[in-house]
C-alpha cells in the first residue's frame, strides 16, 4: 500500500509538471534579434535602405525555439515630417510559401527623431492570429514590398546605427528589383522575432518516459503476491 501511495504521489507530481509546461506555452519570448528591445536607437546618426518601388528588401533568420511565431518587430521608420509610402510585409518559408501577408499603411510606420526614438518604438507586426508553427532550425524570410505608383517618401529599414553596421549571424539581408536576382548585403537589418514557446521534443520525451515508468511501477505493485 505504501508503494502504491508513493507511486500515485509521483504521478501527481508528473501531471503537475505537464500542466505547468502547458501553461508555460502561453509565454511569448524573444527569439532572434539584431537589435535590443529597449534603449535609445542613436544620438549620432542612422542609415538604411528605403523601401521604394521597384526595390524589395528581405531579411532571413533562423528560428531558435519550438512553438508558434507571435510577432516580428521590424526597424522600419519614417523620418519625421515626411509623408510615407506604404508597403506589404510578407513572411515566407524555405519553399517560398507565403505564411503571412499584411499591408502596412504609410501612416502606421513609426516616425524617427535622432536622440529621441527608442528601440521599443519600432514597427510591430502581430503574427499571433496566423498560428504559424515554429521549429528550431527553420529558416524563414520576411519581405518588405513597396506600394507601386504611390506618392511620398519611402520608409527606411535601419541597417547602420552610428558607425556600426548591424550584424546577425544566422540570416542575410538582401534586395532585388522585380525579375532581378537577389543582391546580398554584408550586413543585416534591424529586427526582433518573438515565439509563443512550448517545451522542446526532448523535454516532452523525458516527461512521457517518466509517466511510463510510473505506470509500470503501479502495474507491478498491483500484482498479488504469493506467500
Amino acid at each position: 500500500m505504501r508503494g502504491k501511495l508513493r507511486a500515485l504521489g509521483l504521478a501527481a507530481l508528473s501531471a503537475y509538471a505537464i500542466l505547468s509546461a502547458g501553461a508555460a506555452s502561453a509565454t511569448v519570448v524573444l527569439d532572434q534579434y539584431s537589435v535590443p528591445e529597449t534603449g535609445l536607437i542613436s544620438a549620432t546618426g542612422v542609415a538604411g535602405d528605403g523601401i521604394g518601388d521597384p526595390v524589395t528588401l528581405a531579411q532571413s533568420f533562423t528560428v531558435g525555439r519550438y512553438g508558434e511565431l507571435a510577432a516580428i518587430d521590424v526597424g522600419v521608420v519614417q523620418f519625421l515630417g515626411s509623408p510615407g509610402l506604404g508597403f506589404t510585409f510578407e513572411l515566407h518559408n524555405q519553399a517560398a510559401q507565403v505564411l503571412f501577408s499584411q499591408h502596412i499603411d504609410g501612416n502606421a510606420v513609426p516616425g524617427f527623431a535622432l536622440g529621441v526614438t527608442d528601440w521599443s518604438q519600432i514597427l510591430h507586426v502581430d503574427l499571433s492570429a496566423a498560428h504559424i508553427p515554429s521549429y528550431a532550425g527553420d529558416i524563414l524570410t520576411f519581405f518588405m514590398i513597396s506600394d507601386t505608383g504611390a506618392q511620398g517618401y519611402p520608409p527606411v529599414y535601419l541597417e547602420q546605427i552610428g558607425n556600426e553596421l548591424l550584424q546577425y549571424a544566422r540570416g542575410d539581408l538582401f534586395s532585388f528589383a522585380a525579375g532581378g536576382p537577389p543582391i546580398y548585403a554584408p550586413y543585416d537589418g534591424a529586427f526582433r522575432t518573438y515565439v509563443d514557446a512550448v517545451p522542446e521534443p526532448m523535454t516532452w520525451a523525458l516527461m512521457i518516459g517518466g509517466l511510463g515508468m510510473i505506470g509500470w511501477r503501479l502495474r507491478r505493485s498491483a500484482r498479488p503476491s504469493l506467500r
